[in-house]
């Protein structure tokens, strides 16, 4: 990717740089490569090849289903089938139908339903010490529900992400 030529340095989408490198400019190279790659990740994952998100969506519509079915035993389970039937439904729609979720109104809600969730996300957080460890989540209901809510939150992010993508496919 980068070669010397009469003692400079060229890098993609930088500048050519003296060779050798100072600390800050070198970083800059850095910085640049690796962003210009995740740059390519996501353009990649939403506008080069929308159905990697679709089918994505469809992947999370389904685990956010196996979710709901696994609450049967919980004590508020109810609530929490609620809870997931909400990303479920969201990642359903953007995988089978992302045409829909072009409107305003649409991505409205949407937005709203991601702030739902970031509160939920602060009220339910895990207070116990290494809620991450199999050991705490698996015995700590509140841990697990906490964690529920980030997976929540994440989801529902996907899903406003396939939106841009969508957007990003009508104006090419």
């Amino acid at each position: 990717m980068s070669r010397c030529v009469e003692g400079f340095l060229t890098c993609p989408r930088t500048l050519p740089l003296r060779w050798p490198l100072h600390h800050s400019e070198a970083t800059a190279v850095v910085n640049a490569t690796l962003f210009s790659n995740v740059r390519s990740v996501y353009n990649w994952l939403t506008v080069a090849n929308g159905n990697a998100m679709r089918y994505l969506n469809i992947f999370l519509a389904l685990l956010m289903l196996l979710f709901i079915a696994v609450q049967f035993n919980d004590p508020d389970g109810l609530q929490w089938m609620v809870i997931y039937l909400v990303p479920a439904s969201w990642a359903a729609i953007a995988g089978f139908f992302p045409a829909w979720l072009s409107g305003s109104m649409v991505r409205g809600a949407l937005i709203l339903c991601i702030l739902l969730a970031l509160f939920g996300m602060y009220w339910y957080w895990p207070v116990t010490p290494g809620w991450w460890r199999q050991e705490v989540w698996w015995e700590v209901e509140t841990a697990r529900e906490g964690m529920g809510m980030m997976i929540v939150a994440i989801v529902l992010l996907v899903a406003l992400v396939s939106t841009r993508a969508r957007r990003g496919e009508q104006t090419d």
